[in-house]
């Protein structure tokens, strides 16, 4: 094997976080990360996160129908926030695997995209760049240019593989 040996970037410090109750939750999502992270636009988009000095956390959404993901301020499970501010994150994304693809989406992406898509958009929040605010009102939004390149760049990524 060359070079350094393969990294749990996700497990390595408090910057992204994975909570779920939920058995099996926790390693899908996982198992959906360390994919993300094999290709080169993966691993930019969490090295970025790592970088910021920010911190994201995915969790369980509750149920809702259609199935939608998000990224916001706020818990998509409720669940009571640390006292510690320095234990919040920054944001949250909230995703369940299993509602993808989702058949409503005209776009019917993979887990794996949609988790992409959400990370990227965490990190353009944790940059201050700007991010259309009802960017996931819809599951089956239209993507943008940018978001349609960077999906396109990663998808022929991981086919490389």
């Amino acid at each position: 094997m060359r070079g350094p040996p393969p990294r749990n970037i996700a497990a390595e410090s408090k910057w992204l976080v994975i909570d779920s109750s939920e058995p099996g939750y926790a390693p899908s999502v996982v198992t959906l990360v360390a994919r993300i992270s094999r290709t080169p636009s993966g691993r930019a988009i969490l090295e970025g996160i790592r970088a910021s000095g920010g911190s994201v956390k995915i969790e369980a959404p509750a149920s809702t129908d259609p199935p939608n993901a998000t990224v916001s301020r706020e818990s998509p499970t409720q669940m009571p926030v640390p006292d510690d501010p320095a234990d919040r994150p920054n944001w949250y994304i909230g995703f369940d695997p299993r509602d993808w693809p989702n058949p409503f989406d005209r776009h019917a992406r993979s887990p794996e995209v949609m988790l992409f898509v959400l990370l990227r958009d965490a990190l353009a929040r944790l940059r201050s760049e700007p991010v259309p605010v009802d960017r996931f009102a819809m599951s089956d939004a239209e993507p943008d240019a940018a978001e349609a390149a960077a999906v396109a760049r990663f998808e022929q990524e991981r086919n490389q593989r």
